[in-house]
């Protein structure tokens, strides 16, 4: 059977060889643990956010982490990136958020030397990466005064 885009059903679905775990190409699942492949991150527009009939495939935690860009003369010091991640499925989500000039933000890249600072402030997927290390061992999220 061919569908109209091209392909036939079998080039549609996915999942790793000899488990009989199949799931549709596109739908934002990952290779399972133990299958020699990678997981990697997948940006989605709402983490664990419903499918068309109201379930949602994962029930891991959400961890967030928010930081600002800008120093504090810049007039945009209050805008800052927001993340937000599910270490089980993968999944996450950045916006633009609005955090007011006197909150402290916890900084969770503190301790690093300043080229590892930099090198994790460039890129979202090597961030996340770090921040979930540091929920995998615990020194994520802060506690709370």
């Amino acid at each position: 059977m061919r569908h109209a885009a091209g392909g036939s059903a079998a080039d549609r679905w996915a999942g790793p060889a000899g488990t009989g775990t199949r799931w549709p190409v596109g739908t934002g699942k990952r290779w399972p643990v133990g299958t020699g492949k990678r997981w990697t991150w997948s940006k989605v527009s709402a983490v664990h956010a419903p499918d068309g009939r109201g379930s949602v495939a994962c029930d891991g935690p959400v961890y967030a982490y928010t930081y600002r860009l800008y120093p504090p003369s810049d007039p945009s010091f209050e805008r800052c990136v927001s993340l937000r991640w599910c270490s089980t499925c993968r999944e996450f989500s950045g916006a633009m958020v609005f955090v007011p000039r006197g909150e402290e933000l916890p900084d969770a890249l503190a301790g690093l030397p300043g080229p590892e600072r930099e090198r994790l402030e460039r890129s979202e997927v090597k961030l996340l990466g770090h921040l979930d290390r540091l929920v995998r061992r615990g020194a994520w999220p802060p506690p709370r005064p």
